[in-house]
């Protein structure tokens, strides 16, 4: 491992993020003194999986791990410079960057998270992938069967209700895959069949 000295992110690189946010007209109610104030307070770990400031500078500085957007050669710039600081994300992506809807996130967290998730479900996602897109379809499909008129849950058994949504639901999603875990979806689950005995 190389000699290692953190560098921290100067407040030239915080002003050219904060102006490059506010000429995209994604910053809220938040000047650049309540920004800078902000990350400096902040950005010590990643709000997701608590991997420092230090940690990540020193994964990618040392070449634990490679990519295009990490510095080349030593040198950091512009398109270069990923994963060497704590980044900005938005809890909610849909919102602007202001204080109450950022966090700091690591490279890796931030370009897993993108846009797909909020905070909390990106949470949810990281600590079982798998788990959290069965939990997902298994939803999705129990608000169909609550929308189907074919299917009435106080005339059916918990099984053949199940097994009669997945029929009606594969008609409209063919490539639906069949292993489709209902526990998981215990509110929905409840809703369908209440008290219901089985």
């Amino acid at each position: 491992m190389q000699d290692y000295k953190h560098l921290d992110k100067t407040d030239k690189q915080l002003r050219s993020w904060y102006n490059d946010k506010v000429r995209e007209g994604k910053i809220g109610n938040m000047d650049f003194d309540t920004f800078q104030n902000w990350y400096v307070t902040n950005a010590t770990s990643c709000h997701y999986c608590g991997l420092t400031a230090s940690e990540s500078q020193q994964i990618v500085r040392n070449r634990k791990l490679t990519s295009k957007r990490f510095p080349q050669n030593g040198k950091h710039g512009r398109g270069t410079s990923r994963g060497m600081w704590l980044e900005v994300d938005r809890y909610n992506p849909n919102g602007k960057y202001e204080i109450g809807n950022i966090v700091p996130s690591c490279y890796f967290c931030n370009n897993d998270k993108s846009d797909v998730f909020q905070g909390d479900d990106y949470k949810k996602f990281m600590n079982d992938r798998i788990g959290f897109l069965k939990q997902l379809l298994t939803v999705l499909i129990a608000c169909f069967a609550l929308s189907c008129s074919s299917i009435d849950p106080n005339k059916l058994s918990e099984d053949e209700a199940r097994k009669l949504i997945i029929a009606e639901f594969q008609k409209e999603s063919p490539n639906m895959v069949e292993v489709i875990d209902f526990k998981e979806a215990d509110g929905v689950k409840q809703e369908m069949f209440g008290q219901k005995n089985t």
